[in-house]
Formats: C-alpha cells, sequence, structure tokens
C-alpha cells in the first residue's frame, strides 16, 4: 500500500476535532438527566439500525428500581467501545461518548 493511500485510509477512520465538537454539542442535555431518561432516550442518539432495543418506558419510569438495574448492564455492554468494531469513526465516536455518559449515572 502507497503512503498516500495509507494517509487516505487513516483519514477515513478518524473523525476532526470539528466532527468531534458537533457530536458533542448534541449530547449537552443528555448528561445532564437522570439514568432513566437517558437509557430513555438512547435510541435518538443512536444510528439507524443499531440494533439497541429501546426499553418500555413503563419499565423505566413505572418506580420499579430493579428493571432499572436490569437495563442499565445492557446499556453499558451494548455501547462498550469494544463491540463496534467493525463501525465508522462517526458510530465508534457515539457510542464511546454515549459509552462515558452511561457509565458515569
Amino acid at each position: 500500500m502507497d503512503k498516500i493511500d495509507e494517509k487516505e485510509a487513516s483519514k477515513q477512520d478518524v473523525l476532526s476535532q470539528e466532527e468531534m465538537d458537533k457530536i458533542d454539542d448534541k449530547f449537552e442535555d443528555l448528561t445532564s438527566s437522570d439514568i432513566q431518561c437517558v437509557l430513555g432516550r438512547l435510541h435518538m442518539f443512536l444510528w439507524p439500525g443499531s440494533k439497541w432495543q429501546q426499553p418500555d418506558l413503563k419499565q423505566l419510569f413505572g418506580g420499579d428500581k430493579t428493571q432499572i438495574k436490569r437495563i442499565y448492564p445492557k446499556a453499558l455492554l451494548y455501547l462498550h467501545p469494544d463491540k463496534h468494531a467493525g463501525a465508522s469513526a462517526e458510530q465508534k465516536y457515539w457510542t464511546q461518548q454515549i459509552f462515558k455518559i452511561v457509565q458515569g449515572k
């Protein structure tokens, strides 16, 4: 592989700082939310076809903490950066940022 081809390939696998800042701006309201809100809106921040199964809102907001304790580890496992090896650079960055937010709750 030529050096030019290697540089081009590495550009496709890395986001610019500007692209990362745009994505980070979208997470601003998610970081201030409690865990129920984060898990309830997770599907809005993932790409189409991500295979995340949105939990029933009754499970999240029904007052039963055991449901949240079941959903939370599933979300962490799904969002773990190692689980998205074949994803695009943008999708990887999205999941890394969401993983940090969910993990911090």
